[in-house]
C-alpha cells in the first residue's frame, strides 16, 4: 500500500469515527482556556495600577486580548470575538482605558463565556 493510499485510509477511518465526544471535550477545553485568559487579564489589570508597571501590563493586556479574539474566532464564538475586537478598538482609540473600563470589559466577556458554559 502506497503512502497516499495509507493516508486516504486513515482519513476515511477518522471520518467514520464518532467524534462527538472529542468535539465536546475540545469545546470544553477552549472555554476553559478562554476563562484562564480572562483571569490573566484580571491579574494584569491589578498589575497595571502601579505606574511603573502600567505600560508593560497594558501591552500584555493587548496581547492576551488579541490571542483571545483569535481563539474565539477559530471556534466560532462570535460574541466573544466581537467583544474582544470592540475592546481592542476602544483601547487603541483611548490609548488605554481606566481600570473600571477594563474590569467592565472582562465582566462582559465572563458573562458571554458563562452563557456558553451553560448551553
Amino acid at each position: 500500500m502506497g503512502g497516499d493510499e495509507k493516508g486516504a485510509d486513515i482519513m476515511t477511518s477518522i471520518a467514520q469515527d464518532d467524534t462527538s465526544d472529542w468535539d465536546d471535550d475540545l469545546y470544553e477545553d477552549v472555554l476553559e482556556t478562554i476563562e484562564d485568559r480572562l483571569l490573566e487579564i484580571e491579574d494584569l489589570i491589578d498589575v497595571s495600577q502601579a505606574e511603573e508597571t502600567r505600560v508593560q501590563a497594558y501591552a500584555e493586556i493587548r496581547r492576551v486580548t488579541h490571542s483571545l479574539k483569535g481563539l474565539a474566532q477559530a471556534y466560532e464564538l462570535k460574541d466573544i470575538a466581537a467583544g474582544c475586537h470592540d475592546f481592542e478598538d476602544r483601547f487603541e482609540m483611548a490609548e488605554g482605558l481606566d481600570h473600571a473600563q477594563l474590569r467592565i470589559f472582562v465582566t462582559k466577556l465572563q458573562q458571554m463565556l458563562e452563557q456558553h458554559l451553560t448551553s
